[in-house]
Order: structure tokens, then C-alpha cells, then sequence
């Protein structure tokens, strides 16, 4: 919505030879990525400036997707917004700046999102200008020390035998909250139930992992240490809404 607004033109990075003309066109000499597949070389070295990446953790720390995630799941006390140039790794370019922040106990994937969002409207421009100006160059990372998270696609399926409850909700909402289309999901008798939204956490263990109950509207399924709550109405589709209200009936447990 933020680029239909301000008529900013969005150019299909498969087709090289439109993307090379608007360059040229238009002098472009830095761009900002942001995605999660890797670019082509013919990309990463069209401009003068090269590509600049925005990476939520503290790299080399968690390279790949949605890597807040990790930072909630493994209970860090930190993150960072970094700033690189990108290359043909997978997150593995030169650092130009490193802005750490808190993460509290009251953080969830959604306020981490935003304290991200805050930072990189406040030091983008200024990182940028700093860059070209030749006032700060890269640092090479220490790929030693490098961790990874896990395969986007993959993780988007929810294990509740081995996952704890807040991490089943953080990653539910964060999927959703980036891109609609990319949810979670649930093997219900043995078919994929997408999971559009959680509703909430509970740490009591009122429930035995993938044991649930409906109530009220709402679906209470038990996990690695407590339950979650989902809406039945808004956070399944219609077709699983059916099916899981039918087989309540029948079951009382999901993969």
C-alpha cells in the first residue's frame, strides 16, 4: 500500500533486461533489497553502490527467515537491525551498521516487528547517505560463529508435541502479519489445516500436546508446555471450521 501511494514502480526481478534499462534510465546507484531469495550476480553488481540489505538479528546470528522468531524462541535479551551488502550468500555480506535493541518479556513477534520498524525509519536515510559518501565501509562477518534458522516453508508447519505455546502464536502471527497467504498449519486427520490467527496462550498445562477441546467458539489445542486459543470463525478457514467442529465429535487430538 506504502508504494501505491507514492506510485513507486515495482520491477520483476526475473526479467533482467527491463531491470538493467530502468537502472540505467533512471541512474540508479544503490538499491535496497528486501527478500528472502537469494539475487543474481548480474543484480548484486548493476549499480554503482552495489544492494543494501536489512536484516533483523544480530548477525552472523540467525541468518535466513524471520529471524525474530529465534530471538523470542531461544529467550534472547537482544536483537539488532543490520545493515549489509548483500552478496551471493545466504546473509553472509559485509555488515555497514549494527543497531542493537532490548527484547523484554513482554515482547511478542509483532512489537519486535515494530521496534524494527522504528529503527529503520530512524537510521535508513542517514546509513544510506553515511555509505555512499564513503563514511562507512563493510566489515566482513565472522562466519564461524554463524547460526541459521529454520527453512521458511518447513517451519510454517506446528509441531505441538515439541513446540512451546508462545512460539506456536509468535510464529502464527508473524507469518500472517507479513504476508497473508503464507500460514501456518496443522495436520488434522491427516489433512493440512491452514491456522490464519492465535488468539492467545495459556502456560498451564490444561491440555496434553495435540489433545484439544472446542469452547465458546474458540479452539483450545495443548502444546509442549501450555495451549493456545484460536477462533474458530476467524482464524480457520471455512472448510477446516467444519471439519474440526464435525470431528470433534469423532477426535480430540491433531498431529
Amino acid at each position: 500500500m506504502f508504494l501505491i501511494k507514492r506510485d513507486i514502480p515495482m520491477l520483476d526481478t526475473k526479467n533482467l533486461k527491463e531491470l538493467q534499462r530502468f537502472v540505467h534510465e533512471e541512474k540508479i546507484e544503490i538499491m535496497i533489497i528486501n527478500m528472502w531469495k537469494l539475487l543474481r550476480k548480474e543484480i548484486l553488481t548493476m549499480t554503482k553502490y552495489g544492494c543494501i540489505n536489512i536484516h533483523p538479528s544480530k548477525l552472523p546470528k540467525y541468518r535466513g527467515a524471520l529471524p525474530t522468531l529465534w530471538a523470542l524462541k531461544n529467550q534472547d535479551s537482544e536483537a539488532a537491525v543490520t545493515y549489509m551488502k548483500l552478496d551471493d550468500t545466504v546473509d553472509g555480506g559485509d555488515i555497514l551498521a549494527q543497531i542493537v535493541f532490548k527484547i523484554t518479556p513482554l515482547d511478542d513477534a509483532i512489537t519486535l516487528e515494530k521496534k524494527v520498524k522504528d529503527i529503520v525509519q530512524a537510521t535508513l536515510i542517514e546509513l544510506i547517505r553515511s555509505y555512499v559518501e564513503e563514511k562507512i565501509e563493510g566489515m566482513p562477518q565472522r562466519h564461524e560463529l554463524a547460526s541459521k534458522t529454520a527453512r521458511y516453508q518447513d517451519y510454517k508447519k506446528i509441531d505441538f508435541h515439541n513446540e512451546k505455546a508462545m512460539d506456536i502464536y509468535n510464529k502464527v502471527v508473524l507469518y500472517h502479519y507479513h504476508d497473508p497467504a503464507a500460514n501456518c498449519y496443522a495436520i488434522f486427520s491427516g489433512t493440512k489445516v491452514p491456522v490464519l490467527g492465535c488468539r492467545g496462550v495459556s502456560n498451564e498445562k490444561v491440555l496434553e500436546p495435540g489433545v484439544y477441546k472446542i469452547m465458546w467458539g474458540y479452539l483450545y489445542i495443548g502444546c509442549q508446555d501450555g495451549c493456545i486459543k484460536v477462533s474458530i470463525i476467524r482464524d480457520l478457514n471455512p472448510i477446516s471450521a467444519f471439519k474440526f467442529l464435525k470431528g470433534a465429535l469423532k477426535y480430540s487430538k491433531v498431529s
